[in-house]
């Protein structure tokens, strides 16, 4: 390393929260020196970081949580253990003049201590929302609802919480949520990519010593893209049924209406692509997989969101992240809606579009295309949403501020 540069530690999820943490980071590349901390394993990354002779450490739990989910309240302490020794570990192995702390992870796992060791030593650490959960504060109310899943799961997942929370988290971490929601997990700063998102956090009460708005990174992603109009339709799937399923809501619908879905792009003899969710669980769609053989079926980490968006002629979202970057680049969009809810459901893309461009598998393929206009767009809430300032002069100022404490 080179000793002139400060040094950033990187703490990341799955390949969609890297490849958002990468672009942040290749904007100060030159200027900077990274080490990574990976919580999944994933070859693409690994290959990735090894190519431009990145350090980076893998803190596999995935299939380690697997293994204890089925022990009630004893998982609570062999899933801590675990993260202690995981950390342990890796931090023999990193650098120790990190300066800055850059993290996605959700302090559930092993990043809350690394976040204890950096809010001791008086270094400054930060996260980048570039999500939906700060759009709308009516967003997190939702999703922080507890369905009634049965009298025994109701209350594992009550004194499990409680049992974690309040004897690891709030006590050793000091940490006021010990899970995504509300992202109070102990970072010194939030950074985000509109000024409402900026206005609604600071509305919550976190613990963040301060909110920046450095703008939209989708702008450094895409700036030199060439946007073409290829002849399939990319179909973003969802692993909402994860979530529905946890909140006690049926996962079928799901499936059924998606099945509803490809059948009316076959009969209206549709290329499609489908890419699949990082967390989706592959086998829930052997069926369907069978019975729309025709149609191309992507893994997560097979081939670039940004390239299956750019070259497509239509996208079909569920809510996602990802929609935002469609957007964008103003790229044809439809969105699904896979549980039979309102378009309300869709928050904050109501503001962006004069009408809500939702699909509607009852009328023809070319019917739904009018509702993707660009002249659909609100340019309004296009600008206060997706096209927000400039990030890469405002990521440097934010950096260059951490250096000057």
């Amino acid at each position: 390393m080179i000793n002139n540069k400060k040094n950033i530690l990187v703490i990341s999820l799955f390949d969609n929260v890297f490849n958002i943490q990468w672009k942040c980071i290749n904007t100060v590349i030159d200027k900077y020196n990274f080490e990574f901390i990976l919580l999944f394993r994933d070859k693409k990354i690994e290959k990735f970081l090894k190519e431009r002779k990145i350090r980076f450490h893998v803190a596999d739990y995935k299939l380690f949580n697997s293994r204890v989910k089925y022990l009630p309240f004893l998982r609570v302490f062999l899933k801590e253990v675990y993260y202690f020794f995981v950390y342990i570990r890796i931090s023999f192995k990193i650098n120790e003049k990190q300066d800055f702390l850059f993290i996605n992870d959700n302090s559930s796992t092993i990043g809350k201590y690394f976040l204890r060791d950096f809010n001791k030593k008086g270094k400054p650490s930060f996260i980048y929302e570039y999500g939906l959960s700060l759009f709308e504060n009516i967003f997190n109310d939702k999703i922080s609802i507890r369905k009634d899943r049965g009298l025994i799961k109701n209350f594992l997942d009550k004194y499990e919480e409680k049992i974690i929370y309040n004897l690891l988290y709030k006590t050793v971490f000091h940490l006021k949520s010990p899970g995504y929601i509300p992202l109070d997990n102990g970072a010194h700063y939030l950074l985000v990519l509109n000024e409402i998102s900026k206005k609604n956090a600071l509305s919550q009460n976190y613990s963040f010593k301060d909110v920046i708005n450095v703008g939209n990174v989708q702008y450094e992603k895409y700036k030199d893209a060439v946007i073409k109009n290829g002849n399939y339709v990319l179909l973003i799937l969802s692993n909402g049924y994860e979530v529905v399923e946890n909140y006690g809501f049926d996962k079928n619908d799901y499936f059924t209406n998606l099945k509803k879905l490809l059948l009316y792009l076959r009969e209206n003899q549709k290329n499609v692509i489908l890419k699949h969710h990082p967390n989706d669980r592959l086998h829930l769609y052997k069926d369907l997989n069978k019975e729309f053989s025709s149609f191309t079926w992507v893994n997560h980490n097979e081939k670039s969101n940004k390239n299956l968006i750019i070259n497509s002629e239509l996208v079909i979202f569920p809510m996602s992240t990802l929609a935002m970057e469609a957007i964008f680049i103003k790229k044809p969009l439809l969105f699904f809606n896979y549980y039979n809810e309102s378009n309300e459901s869709f928050y904050f893309y109501n503001k962006v579009f004069k009408e809500l461009p939702v699909i509607d598998i009852n009328i023809n393929y070319s019917s739904n295309l009018n509702y993707t206009l660009s002249d659909n767009i609100n340019i309004e809430g296009y600008n206060n949403f997706i096209k927000s300032e400039l990030f890469k002069n405002n990521f440097i100022n934010f950096l260059s501020r951490l250096e000057s404490i």
